[in-house]
């Protein structure tokens, strides 16, 4: 099963990925700066470069993102994104949307938990490969009240 799933703060666009072993997940966007994908758990082949467990993988720029899942187990990695900088902001986000993430408290903020958060993404998961657009990082920034 493959996802991602985007979250943010009013630095940061944050993009957690979860893959399967055989499975790929593909950006189909780029942007002219380089950026960092981290690997948590599990083994990537990351546009031919294989990233185990805690690792960085600096995308370079003008490069689209190519991830398979490699042995046995499920995988996750992070694409971590400076939104604070507008010239990487406005190439990932649109204007409303850029201006959410500077602006936006979840309903919680104040009490610092969040009242039903979500448990699991198995609802929106997919078998198989998944491509990951900047119109859903939009609509996902977009409906995101950070539960």
């Amino acid at each position: 099963m493959a996802i991602s799933k985007c979250l943010f703060n009013t630095q940061t666009l944050s993009i957690f990925n979860m893959i399967d072993p055989d499975e790929s997940i593909h950006y189909n966007w780029y942007i002219d700066q380089d950026y960092s994908i981290v690997g948590l758990v599990g083994s990537i082949n990351i546009n031919g470069t294989i990233v185990n467990s805690v690792n960085e993988y600096r995308v370079q720029p003008n490069t689209y993102l190519d991830v398979t899942g490699l042995g046995s187990s499920r995988s996750y990695f992070i694409s971590l994104f400076r939104i604070d900088d507008d010239s990487v902001a406005n190439q990932i986000l649109t204007e409303a949307n850029k201006t959410r993430t500077r602006t936006f408290a979840p309903s919680w903020h104040d009490i610092g938990v969040p009242i039903n958060p979500d448990t699991s993404w198995e609802s929106k998961f997919t078998s198989g490969h998944y491509i990951l657009s900047k119109d859903e990082i939009n609509n996902q920034v977009a409906a995101s009240d950070w539960n």
